[in-house]
């Protein structure tokens, strides 16, 4: 089984049971892309543990990532760490369940890894969010759902550059 998973990266689970007299019976369990990871015009489906599975076409029911790494010389590479995946995951699932952005015409179009500490959410209309993974996702998310409800209006969304919710109880805005 575990030969069959090291050479056939889009498996999830093999699980194989001997039924005699002399039936082998074979089930696997393929991986789930969970995002996409795309460097220029190379995509790759991640899996949950943040490593490149096969190569693939963006879909827009799938978060997508970026980054400053290279694209990996093959698959089966970590191209996103467990931590950093998770907090792009949950960071656009809240934003969904706040309903932080107006109307269906307003999402995040991608994710950027900077460094170990900065993840930028790219907002279609323009501006983006910057917010890291080693501090407290909800807090970060709680004081951007402030910002936005409270400090910039909608029709300034537009004039907007970044909101930076990193650090402490601030949220630091930079207009354009």
């Amino acid at each position: 089984g575990d030969d069959l998973l090291g050479t056939i990266l889009e498996l999830e689970t093999v699980n194989i049971q001997r039924k005699f007299p002399n039936v082998l019976v074979l089930s696997v369990q393929e991986k789930r892309t969970v995002a996409f990871w795309c460097k220029e015009s190379r995509c790759f489906a991640l899996d949950k543990e943040g490593v490149a599975f096969k190569g693939a076409d963006s879909s827009p029911d799938f978060v997508m990532i970026g980054s400053l790494r290279e694209a990996p010389e093959n698959l089966g590479e970590i191209v996103v760490t467990k931590d950093a995946l998770f907090a792009v995951l949950d960071f656009s699932r809240e934003l969904k369940r706040r309903s932080l952005l107006p109307g269906n015409e307003v999402s995040v179009s991608s994710f950027s890894i900077i460094s170990e500490h900065q993840i930028d959410a790219s907002i279609s209309e323009g501006w983006s969010v910057y917010f890291t993974h080693t501090q407290d996702l909800s807090w970060q998310i709680t004081k951007l759902q402030t910002v936005l409800e409270n400090k910039i209006p909608p029709e300034k969304r537009r004039k907007l550059e970044y909101i930076d919710v990193r650090f402490g109880d601030q949220a630091y805005l930079k207009y354009r």
